[in-house]
């Protein structure tokens, strides 16, 4: 899995993994994963308003409108990967971050962002991207 290379299209289908709850229920034996899209970040941020949850720019959306796909408890930092549109190599554009429930109806996953979060990334573990 690459860095981000900006490639990505806003509204890209994405895929997030990881070993949190299935509904709320007990942890899975293996590794899961789902394939959601990306969502309008205009649209998270009106949805999670209505709860006084801030979206920051700093934060990417991702799920359908109608739930029933999302990240979990115990799947926080996972990775969130899409192809490049440039090299068809996956790449890491988001951490699994919060949300309200999991694959509620009009709840999207949070994640954080990994393209607005290279320079940090770079200056911490001095990996060149």
């Amino acid at each position: 899995i690459c860095f981000p290379d900006g490639s990505h299209h806003p509204d890209a289908m994405v895929i997030v993994s990881g070993w949190g709850k299935q509904f709320l229920q007990k942890r899975p034996e293996a590794l899961m994963e789902i394939e959601i899209p990306l969502t309008d970040h205009a649209m998270c941020q009106e949805a999670y308003a209505r709860l006084q949850k801030k979206v920051t720019d700093d934060m990417i959306c991702a799920g359908e409108k109608e739930g029933g796909k999302d990240a979990c408890s115990g799947d926080s930092g996972g990775p969130m990967v899409t192809l490049s549109n440039q090299n068809n190599r996956w790449q890491l554009i988001g951490t699994v971050s919060w949300g309200d429930g999991c694959g509620q109806n009009d709840r999207y996953g949070v994640y954080s962002s990994v393209p607005k979060s290279l320079a940090w990334i770079k200056q911490v573990t001095g990996v060149e991207y």
